[in-house]
């Protein structure tokens, strides 16, 4: 038995709503799992962005606090005799090599400082011994206000956020 193109055209026409709710209903679908997917990974940066900035918090902490009590005796230290060490894997996990080279630079300092400390309590120190004391404490400053802004700042920035 035959059918008629004018009785399949018909079934074909009947069809059509159905195929359109069905294309309608997946591209909803498609489009609630894409901002599912935007949602998500934008928790992720923002978590990311809480671990780092509370690393950076720390890390400016210390510094600041080296340059308001003159030295390495500063209270975030927390009864730690190498406070920026306890950091030492966060900033691994968390940032690039530019920061981990950055975070070595400042624990090397900071312990050059503390030694120079130690040495000005039981003898004075020689005039090259001051000049590189002030040029830490310098260094401190300059990293307190602007230094450790400008290297972690390229991981707490929210410009590619978009």
């Amino acid at each position: 038995m035959s059918t008629s193109w004018p009785s399949l055209l018909s079934d074909l026409i009947k069809g059509v709503p159905a195929a359109i709710v069905a294309l309608l209903v997946g591209v909803i679908a498609a489009t609630v799992a894409y901002r599912q997917y935007k949602v998500a990974r934008t928790k992720l940066k923002l978590d990311l962005f809480d671990k780092r900035y509370a690393v950076f918090e720390e890390v400016w902490e210390i510094l600041r606090d080296v340059v308001l009590y003159s030295g390495t005796r500063a209270k975030s230290t927390r009864g730690a005799n190498r406070p920026f060490e306890r950091l030492a894997p966060k900033v691994s996990f968390l940032f690039g090599p530019d920061v981990e080279k950055y975070f070595s630079t400042l624990l090397d300092a900071w312990e050059m400082l503390k030694r120079l400390e130690l040495r000005c309590r039981h003898q004075p120190l020689t005039p090259e011994e001051v000049a590189q004391a002030l040029e830490l404490y310098r260094f401190f400053q300059n990293q307190a206000s602007t230094g450790a802004k400008t290297i972690f700042g390229r991981y707490l920035s929210f410009d590619g956020w978009k």
